[in-house]
């Protein structure tokens, strides 16, 4: 009896060794996998290929807004100015500059309708405390 019970035990610490705490990071990869897989054709076929943070399309937007206020004063006509207010407006609607949201980006290989491997992506978006907010395929 005492050898099974510390048989036990041992088996309980060797595999309660091996469980890690997950960092927030690989638990929002983790949810936005599982909700991917949901709607894939061939979920078995999923293959992991990159999750990483994704600031390209925000940095590339705060540039533009740059660049309309500084040409903002330049302008040479009534026209001018009220299509760069526009552009202005349309960029401010779009985009959060003010949000805590952080995107990544998601890279995977899985079977199309046609059972070709094809590589997709989809941009996923969480708050600052890497909850899940959207999935979305790119």
């Amino acid at each position: 009896m005492k050898k099974s019970s510390l048989l036990i035990l041992m088996l309980l610490s060797i595999i309660s060794c091996d469980l890690k705490p997950k960092n927030p990071t690989e638990k929002l990869k983790e949810e936005a996998e599982n909700m991917l897989k949901h709607n894939l054709n061939d979920p078995s076929s999923y293959e992991f290929v990159s999750f990483e943070i994704d600031t390209f399309e925000i940095q590339v937007a705060r540039q533009r807004l740059n660049d309309l206020k500084t040409i903002l004063p330049k302008s040479k006509s009534e026209i001018q100015t009220e299509m760069i207010n526009e552009q202005m407006e349309v960029l401010k609607s779009k985009y959060d500059f003010k949000s805590t949201n952080v995107n990544y980006s998601l890279k995977y290989r899985a079977k199309n309708k046609f059972g070709a491997l094809v590589l997709g992506s989809s941009k996923v978006t969480s708050d600052k405390d890497f909850n899940l907010i959207n999935l979305e395929e790119n």
